[in-house]
């Protein structure tokens, strides 16, 4: 025998090596499919309200058109009287057929004051003038008149001053009449004026002027 075959035979049988146990696989997991994410839905956002329309401006006023018209006088609302009803009435037997011209305002007059009237008309006119306070004649005038007093404003609160005037056309040249009663004694003067034409070249216009008295 062979020396390497003794010392082969002279040592010890090794130890079979124990093998380690198998481990036990676990079972694969299912990938279950995933799902794509679908992204989120978004709301519908709240609808704006439809921003107001302003109202369509109103149209404009065509403009006036001028006019060659003498602008009417402005009159004042007068109450009736005994003297504006008589007066009215029958006007024509006053002024014997001729052109009425009538004008209406107000006056305002102040406490503890004297009233004065004054009337006038135009070069190369004459004027025969009638002065009343209600139904109370202050007397007849040729014009121009010179500044008459009335009485205290006091006593003449509420009541009428009626001017009653035949005016002629002396010269001729022209039938435009006119006539100015001024008022002084209150807070500021004021002149009422009337314009009329004559009936004829050289001929006349009958005018009343009505000025109610207030405070």
């Amino acid at each position: 025998m062979s020396p390497k075959r003794r010392k082969a035979a002279g040592r010890k049988p090794a130890r079979a090596r124990r093998s380690a146990p198998a481990r036990k696989r676990r079972p694969a997991r299912k990938r279950q499919a995933t799902r794509k994410r679908q992204p989120a839905r978004k709301t519908p956002a709240a609808r704006k309200p439809a921003p107001k329309r302003a109202p369509k401006p109103a149209p404009k006023p065509a403009p006036k058109r001028r006019s060659n018209r003498r602008a009417a006088v402005p009159t004042a609302t007068v109450r009736a009287t005994p003297a504006l009803e008589t007066m009215a009435a029958a006007p024509e037997s006053v002024a014997g057929g001729l052109e009425l011209v009538e004008v209406r305002d107000l006056y305002r007059v102040r406490r503890g004051e004297h009233v004065f009237v004054t009337v006038n008309v135009d070069a190369a006119q004459l004027g025969e003038v009638s002065l009343f306070i209600d139904q109370t004649p202050l007397g007849t005038f040729t014009a121009p008149v010179a500044s008459r007093d009335l009485g205290l404003a006091d006593d003449l609160l509420g009541k009428l001053l009626i001017v009653e005037a035949i005016v002629s056309d002396v010269s001729g040249k022209s039938d435009a009449l006119r006539i100015r009663t001024t008022l002084t004694g209150g807070p500021s003067a004021k002149t009422v004026p009337a314009s009329g034409e004559a009936d004829e070249s050289g001929g006349s216009a009958h005018f009343r002027v009505f000025v109610l008295l207030k405070e």
